[in-house]
């Protein structure tokens, strides 16, 4: 049983482990640009009628079908970052974590409507998209490595809640 404080050993492996995901997440991120402007200039693509036709084009092409699982692969693991943001780290990484998986699940729907109908809106939508995401990848990554941001929250005697002069912790 835990009474809610974290050790400095466990904030530790947290840290290093959302640090890791998120240099995972710009990786990929920079390997989905090349795949989508490798798809933009080698891949003609076909207007697909519903559902299965969208589907069929996207596996008609070896790049596009690694465009758009790797898609699928940034939003699972933006997802999962969401998910180990909580705990020791600020309140504001979690919701620029949030942020992300919103960017990458409209993005994802741009690009598979980009399939469907092959407008230049929606190609610049996917590159907006992009943007946006890498900004905020770039915003995490700054806010994982702040020197004395991330630490464990300090233990208060389970009789100090709501006693005058308490310490309140801020986010």
């Amino acid at each position: 049983m835990t009474d809610g404080v974290r050790s400095p050993g466990t904030v530790d492996r947290r840290l290093r482990r959302v640090r890791g995901l998120l240099w995972t997440l710009l990786g990929l991120l920079a390997v989905e640009f090349a795949l989508g402007m490798g798809v933009n200039l080698f891949v003609s693509l076909t207007l697909p009628a519903g559902y299965p036709g969208v589907l069929r084009v996207i596996g008609s092409s070896p790049l596009l079908s690694a465009h758009a699982t790797l898609a699928f692969l940034l939003l699972v693991l933006s997802a999962i970052l969401f998910a180990w943001s909580g705990g020791p780290l600020p309140a504001r990484v979690r919701e620029l974590a949030a942020l992300l998986v919103v960017t990458l699940v409209g993005t994802v729907l741009v690009g598979y409507s980009f399939v469907e109908s092959q407008s230049n809106a929606l190609s610049y939508g996917m590159a907006m998209g992009f943007i946006s995401a890498l900004l905020l990848l770039v915003a995490l990554v700054h806010m994982a490595y702040s020197p004395g941001r991330v630490q464990a929250s300090p233990q208060l005697p389970a009789d100090a809640v709501g006693r005058v002069g308490t310490p309140v912790e801020a986010n």
